[in-house]
């Protein structure tokens, strides 16, 4: 029998997570939990389908060895909700990891958690990004334990897809594509990541066949036993499979309404781009790219030099102190470059800042290499480097308060100014 991580990361993880997060959040600790309950397995069930693969699990064995991770977070779950440094760092390796999981989902997936466990957008997002660090920290722990090799590792997330199936509350299954889990996970089919609607049940019909079918086999045993004069008249029983008739077709309904709302509420949180040489997009809204895209397709927005507006990454990261991208990064990084290849006009300018902690010399130095590091990626990727300077200003210009932790983390930034257009 298949061992259930998700079960005992849910053990392990899941009640302290709840607990010490509802605190942090300002939420109740049974809403917290509905909306932990929602996210293990949705966050696993992305980790078994990047897994399905042996170039998926390898990948997953050298993601994380490069991001050093080996469950040693798990040795003070309650010391990274103090509020301090240490959930300053859980958030942002959070954020980090949440691209490389869920990539452009993640809008989404934290509108879906919040309905269905009632708490805000941003309390799911927070807790997203406190989860998941602990869910690769398990998985890393139970591999490192285990000393298990890239085909084991398929091997163990293939064995998790009735788990993952069953755990998902109804609604986020078709928003992650897990709406026939037993054929997308552990399927060499669905190595990629999956994409909500693909599916030929058209989200969440696989689950409305597994009562529809056994109540249409009664009615029609029932039927085929009233035709041989058993108990009641054959006329009876057919007003009884009517009804049941009925009440299917009303449940079907009800589903493909239920369908259609989530798929519009996720098309509602994403915005496509039609770039100039055929490069197209599909980016949460509000975010980085969003912004960036939309202004440089926008011919009547014009440039003025005395107020160049600073577009803010939201999914670039760097290891702690230090001008090294995560591996995470190189998603936003790319869309990035895409919109510059397809707007060849366009100069920028590459800013970091810090918070005001440490030396001022230190941090202009730690950020002008950050803002270095982001034009390497994009020149490597085949931009002209002429095209875009760097600078780093250390702790100047602040977008927030540096007197908390969560203003802090704000003003650490790399932002990226349209100077030519």
């Amino acid at each position: 029998m298949a061992i259930n991580l998700l079960e005992i990361l849910q053990g392990q993880v899941g009640g302290e997570l709840a607990s010490q997060a509802s605190k942090f959040l300002g939420e109740s600790e049974n809403s917290t939990t509905k909306a932990v309950g929602a996210i293990l397995p949705t966050l696993l069930g992305s980790l078994a389908n990047k897994g399905t693969s042996d170039t998926g699990s390898k990948g997953i064995l050298d993601f994380l060895k490069s991001n050093n991770i080996d469950g040693s977070i798990l040795g003070n779950l309650g010391g990274l909700f103090s509020g301090g440094q240490a959930t300053d760092n859980l958030m942002n390796s959070g954020g980090g990891i949440l691209k490389y999981l869920l990539g452009d989902k993640l809008g989404s997936i934290v509108d879906v958690i919040s309905n269905v466990a009632g708490v805000k957008t941003g309390s799911s997002s927070s807790l997203l990004k406190m989860a998941s660090p602990l869910l690769m920290g398990f998985v890393g722990k139970y591999i490192k334990d285990k000393a298990l090799d890239a085909l084991g590792l398929k091997n163990l997330l293939g064995g998790q897809k009735d788990f993952i199936s069953k755990a998902l509350p109804a609604g986020i299954s078709s928003v992650l594509g897990f709406a026939n889990a037993a054929s997308t996970v552990g399927s060499s089919a669905g190595s990629g990541s999956a994409t909500g609607g693909g599916s030929s049940d058209n989200g969440g019909g696989s689950g409305l066949l597994k009562w529809l079918l056994p109540l249409l086999l009664l009615g029609a045993l029932a039927w085929f036993l009233g035709k041989k004069g058993c108990n009641k008249p054959a006329a009876d029983v057919a007003a009884a499979v009517d009804k049941t008739a009925d009440a299917a077709k009303a449940a079907v309904d009800a589903a493909a309404a239920e369908a259609k709302r989530v798929a519009d509420s996720i098309a509602a949180t994403i915005s496509k781009f039609s770039l100039p040489g055929g490069f197209n997009l599909e980016v949460k809204k509000g975010s980085f790219t969003d912004k960036i895209a939309s202004f440089l397709s926008d011919t009547t927005a014009k440039l003025d030099p005395k107020k160049l507006m600073g577009f803010a990454f939201d999914g670039v990261n760097f290891k702690t102190g230090s001008d090294s991208l995560t591996a995470e990064s190189s998603a936003q990084l790319d869309e990035l470059v895409s919109v510059l290849k397809a707007f060849s006009k366009v100069s920028v300018k590459v800013t970091g800042y810090t918070d005001n902690v440490g030396k001022p010399d230190a941090n202009v130095k730690l950020s002008g290499a950050r803002a270095k590091s982001v034009k390497a990626y994009v020149v490597s990727k085949g931009v002209d480097g002429k095209r875009i300077e760097t600078a780093g200003m250390g702790a100047a210009n602040p977008v927030a308060d540096n007197a908390s932790e969560e203003g802090r983390a704000k003003n650490r930034r790399v932002e990226v100014t349209v100077t030519k257009k």
